[in-house]
């Protein structure tokens, strides 16, 4: 069985026959330039880089400024403040939230049983419904037949409300 042949890259300092297994940038001014050297002489020429040195304040803080967009063009912002609702095309970002309280009485009556004053998703219903059943259970309540009254709406208005939102995501 023939061995498979292990290609060695050896370190491009002058001289030297260990393996190049570190990536190191050749000098500051030449960003796109890499050599590869072996462990020790890596850390010596990463003692002797000095990434400032011969650069003034402006082109340095250049330099840093290009870096924290990873050197690719930048735009000014829009003057118009940023709504996360609409999207860059201007036509809209469909967030499953509804803002305003839908126009059914009894859908309304619904979410402020549950403490909400807005729709929300069916996950934070859910979440919000087992918190109150948990509270407002008899066995909690020490038969309070106020507590067993508000534990009967509060099934009530999440089955309503579950039944609307799994309708409305069919439709969606």
């Amino acid at each position: 069985m023939a061995k498979a042949a292990t290609s060695l890259r050896v370190c491009d300092h002058p001289g030297c026959e260990e393996e190049g297994v570190h990536r190191v940038r050749v000098a500051p001014e030449h960003w796109e330039s890499y050599c590869w050297l072996c462990l020790s002489h890596a850390r010596a020429h990463n003692r002797a880089w000095r990434f400032g040195r011969g650069l003034s304040a402006q082109q340095l803080e250049a330099i840093l400024r290009a870096d924290q967009v990873g050197r690719r063009p930048t735009w000014p912002r829009s003057p118009r403040p940023f709504n996360p609702t609409i999207d860059a095309s201007g036509l809209g970002i469909d967030t499953g939230i509804e803002k305003k309280p839908r126009s059914d009485p009894r859908e309304q009556a619904a979410w402020r049983q549950l403490g909400f004053e807005v729709a929300v998703t069916l996950s934070e219903l859910t979440a919000r419904y087992r918190a109150l059943v948990k509270k407002y259970h008899p066995d909690a309540n020490k038969g309070n037949r106020q507590g067993e009254k508000r534990f009967k709406r509060i099934i009530a208005a999440y089955r309503f409300l579950r039944a609307r939102l799994a309708k409305q995501e069919s439709h969606s």
